[in-house]
């Protein structure tokens, strides 16, 4: 499905989330995944830094390494969206002091 029809297909879609899904959800676990996914800017950063360095030193293809992967740049990429978060609002209470 590489066509025009294909691209209006995938617009719908992502409107159609953002209109009916709600911002905030009442289980935990779909609240950590809206967290993780307001970092993934900075969990992709950490993936290309993480694997562009440790592909060399990590086996490749077995399933233990992808979960060590996943976890390693989802967590590193979410306590630097966490520190990046709490250094902006520092900032923004000593500006407007």
């Amino acid at each position: 499905m590489y066509n025009v029809l294909a691209f209006g297909l995938r617009v719908f879609l992502v409107a159609a989330g953002l209109t009916w899904l709600p911002a905030r959800s009442g289980s935990p676990r779909l609240n950590a995944l809206g967290e993780i996914g307001k970092a993934s800017w900075h969990v992709f950063l950490v993936q290309g830094v993480w694997l562009g360095s440790a592909i060399s030193i990590l086996p490749a293809g077995r399933v233990q390494w992808v979960c060590v992967n996943v976890v390693i740049c989802c967590g590193v990429g979410y306590a630097w969206y966490r520190l990046g978060e709490e250094l902006r609002e520092r900032r923004l209470l000593t500006d407007s002091k």
